[in-house]
């Protein structure tokens, strides 16, 4: 059931329009990064990933500050750094407006009816928030320029590519017509690499 919204059209009349209610998708979302279901491989890697994820965007002052591991980028690069992390955050966005079953953690929503999104960013790569995810750890290092950082990226980023290969086998197994939809969109985080 939506909730009711009054707006007038460009005539001046009122009309009534019905938004999807969306308490229920936010406290799924807000839920902890262990729940029950959810397989044991999926909370070690969440785990994994932030701690790698907290360590690698606390080494970004540590390096810039302090240690200087790495010549610092100039402003054109930390520029690019700036802009990596907006269209990172703008993918991920997107997956999540499309996708009401994108929740932290792995596991089959049967309580919630889930089905195979196939629509939007999801029509491009299989993995829409993991694809936005990396630019947006990329992306911070750059701009606060440490180069150093930007390479210990590759931790959290590996620890998502590794996931979404376990998840998608969890998926295919579990989620009606995700077999089907893997053959679909051949791409899991790169359009056109992988």
């Amino acid at each position: 059931m939506g909730v009711p919204c009054c707006n007038a059209d460009r005539h001046g009349r009122g009309r009534v329009e019905h938004f999807p209610d969306n308490a229920g998708l936010l406290s799924e979302r807000y839920r902890g990064l262990i729940q029950k279901g959810q397989p044991l491989w999926d909370r070690i890697l969440v785990i994994l990933l932030v701690v790698s994820y907290v360590g690698q965007i606390s080494f970004i002052p540590l390096d810039v500050f302090r240690f200087h591991f790495m010549l610092r980028p100039g402003p054109l690069v930390s520029f690019f750094g700036l802009a990596l992390f907006v269209g990172g955050w703008w993918i991920l966005t997107l997956a999540m407006k499309v996708n009401p079953f994108a929740v932290p953690v792995v596991r089959l929503q049967e309580e919630r009816h889930q089905r195979v999104i196939d629509t939007g960013v999801y029509a491009v790569v299989r993995h829409p928030m993991y694809a936005g995810f990396a630019p947006m750890v990329i992306g911070p290092a750059l701009w606060l320029e440490s180069s150093a950082a930007a390479l210990t990226a590759i931790l959290p980023i590996a620890v998502l590519a590794v996931r979404s290969v376990f998840e998608e086998r969890f998926l295919k197994r579990e989620l009606e017509g995700y077999k089907a939809y893997t053959q679909k969109v051949r791409y899991r985080l790169i359009p056109f690499v992988w």
